[in-house]
């Protein structure tokens, strides 16, 4: 702490004091010290504050309560939201969020399914907060479309990002069974649509409509008329609209249109998630080798038997949900034992060691000779672990090969039987 009297200052780094000036019994005098003091005290102020302190207001007084309040606290307004950011305050503290934007945008979102509402064996499909709540304007849904123009002189290969704020539903009435079956396993597509700004809710069994295109829907019509399966239906009919995939349910009613039963699943679309028409999985197996066998596979009009033919392959796999469509190929290269009139025949057995074949091909023989066969299966199966084999024989007595030719392997290691299964997405 500085004496301003003594000719210094300690400003801005200490505050300095500035005893008075008296006229003692001794005669005092005012000295150069005593001012210089002062002087530099306030260039020292002058260089704390820089210049024009006050920029283009009057003073700094005004400048500061530009933006703070009077206990020195940031004003409510000082920091402003840009697109797809937030500002929360409270008691001068500022909380900033920011939400990624772009054609995939999708915010705050979740899918609330209610069995048996509004009435007996109907389902409501309401597009909620993720939280659960209705969307309101103060915390809506946000989601990007594509523009509702495809041609012409408006903007084209942009998007528009669209506010649910406010109760977004559709209603699947009763009897309306959107192609499924009893006890089926089904899957069910809910969708956005971009009905001139306004947000509505779509359901569909198939996700194959390109969100790239303008489409129609079909009206649900609330009166159980909901029953196709390569439909996309909203509460009314609209005609070239922008529409969203924003997720999927699967849900079994014992009754096809009693929509009474819980869903199996909710699923929101995003990264990874898949839909119509795309690959689960595939698992497979192949073998170059020769194998060999005596059990004959009849020809006649039974289906192949499990203790018929030879044992090539057991395919075992995990299926991810019954809903899910598959598709087992069986690719087989044989010889037919020596003789004539015979028929070389390879099946497929279902999931577990079923004792009938779910599917067979076959080829006649008149003489011993090679044969190609191909055989594909396209059918549903039980969610969980499945093992499926694939047998094959001829209808004649003797040595059946695979691979070979009476005994020998052929093409050294360039022919093979294969058997692959492939999960689909419904």
């Amino acid at each position: 702490m500085a004496n301003l009297n003594n000719g210094t200052t300690s400003y801005p780094g200490g505050l300095d004091t500035s005893p008075d000036l008296t006229d003692g019994p001794a005669g005092d005098e005012i000295v150069s010290a005593h001012q210089d003091g002062r002087g530099a005290a306030i260039v020292a102020i002058e260089t704390e504050l820089g210049l024009n302190p006050s920029g283009t207001v009057a003073d700094v007084v005004t400048r500061l309560n530009a933006s703070q309040n009077t206990d020195g606290t940031l004003l409510s307004g000082t920091i402003v939201a840009g697109s797809g950011a937030a500002v929360a305050y409270s008691g001068g503290v500022f909380t900033i969020g920011w939400s990624p934007d772009g054609p995939n945008y999708v915010q705050n979102f979740g899918i609330e399914l209610t069995p048996n509402s509004p009435v007996a064996n109907a389902m409501r499909v309401r597009l909620v907060q993720r939280s659960g709540a209705t969307p309101t304007s103060a915390s809506p849904v946000r989601v990007a479309f594509r523009v509702a123009t495809l041609s012409g002189a408006a903007p084209l290969g942009t998007y528009v990002v669209r506010e649910i704020s406010a109760d977004t539903q559709l209603q699947l009435s009763s009897g309306s069974t959107l192609a499924g079956i009893n006890n089926e396993h089904i899957r069910c597509y809910v969708w956005g649509i971009d009905n001139g700004g306004t947000v509505e809710a779509g359901v569909s069994r198939d996700a194959r409509f390109p969100e790239g295109d303008l489409h129609d829907t079909s009206a649900e019509g609330g009166a159980g008329g909901a029953d196709a399966n390569n439909l996309l239906y909203s509460t009314s009919a609209r005609s070239n609209v922008p529409i969203r995939c924003l997720g999927y349910f699967e849900v079994q009613n014992t009754t096809a249109g009693n929509w009474a039963a819980n869903p199996l699943r909710v699923q929101l679309m995003g990264p990874g998630i898949k839909r119509t028409g795309d690959t689960v999985q595939q698992v497979s197996t192949f073998t170059t080798a020769l194998l060999t066998g005596t059990t004959i596979t009849p020809f006649d009009n039974s289906k192949p038997l499990s203790n018929e033919g030879n044992l090539v392959f057991t395919l075992p796999a995990s299926i991810t949900s019954a809903a899910n469509p598959i598709m087992i190929h069986a690719n087989g290269l044989y010889y037919a034992p020596a003789g004539g009139g015979e028929n070389v025949t390879q099946a497929i057995f279902g999931s577990n060691a079923t004792t009938t074949a779910i599917a067979a091909s076959s080829n006649f023989h008149s003489a011993a000779s090679t044969a190609h066969l191909d055989t594909i299966y396209y059918g549903t199966t039980t969610a969980g672990s499945v093992t499926y084999a694939l047998r094959a024989g001829s209808s004649a007595a003797g040595t059946f090969n695979v691979n070979g030719s009476a005994g020998t392997q052929l093409f050294n290691g360039a022919g093979f039987t294969s058997f692959r299964l492939t999960e689909l997405m419904a």
